[in-house]
């Protein structure tokens, strides 16, 4: 039998802890080749996760780090039009051009008929990926605010060794304050081989 802590005795219902990325995308089933015009959605596997408890009226949060400048924002202002707590994303200093830390991208054209979605990243060196262990005090969170369920998966823990030593860090702690945990075994192999997965996830 599953045992959840109580509501009243923590802040958040639900923490995510993962990237989110901006995805844009052709208008329609438009190609992103021939596309005059793009739109602009905000996303992440565990990002998502959080962001429709919170559309259900449950009390979430997002854990991750963000470069603080206009495209950033974009995610910021995502999360707090459902009430999202966004207390423990950390924020990078952005540089100027994006040599450091950026937002990562996805380019989408949603596919029709014979013809299938494409999707394709620009990612490299995000800053969620640029996160390491410490830099969210995961102790305090879960031990003294309160967190009812931790989800998390192997989308972050892919980015970089950093993403999985905090993935590690985030579980452990989430385990000592008898947090739930979910862990999304979602595998991509743009981001890593099926040996490191399995041995990272193990």
């Amino acid at each position: 039998m599953v045992e959840i802590r109580q509501a009243k005795d923590c802040k958040l219902d639900l923490l995510s802890l993962g990237e989110c990325m901006i995805r844009l995308s052709p208008p329609g089933h438009g190609r992103i080749e021939f596309a005059p015009a793009l739109e602009v959605w905000v996303g992440g596997g565990e990002y998502n996760v959080a962001y429709g408890l919170a559309r259900l009226g449950l009390r979430t949060g997002f854990a991750s780090r963000l470069v603080d400048n206009p495209v950033g924002k974009i995610i910021l202002n995502h999360a707090r039009s459902a009430a999202m707590d966004i207390s423990q994303v950390v924020m990078a200093k952005y540089d100027g051009v994006g040599r450091g830390d950026r937002i990562g991208l996805n380019f989408t054209e949603v596919g029709t008929g014979v013809r299938a979605s494409v999707t394709m990243y620009d990612r490299g060196h995000s800053a969620a990926s640029n996160l390491k262990p410490g830099m969210i005090d995961f102790k305090k969170l879960f031990q003294e605010q309160g967190v009812r369920w931790l989800h998390t998966g192997g989308i972050f823990a892919a980015l970089s060794e950093g993403c999985a030593a905090v993935c590690k860090e985030a579980l452990m702690a989430a385990r000592e304050a008898r947090t739930i945990v979910s862990y999304d075994l979602n595998f991509r192999s743009k981001l890593w081989s099926s040996p490191k997965a399995r041995q990272v996830t193990a």
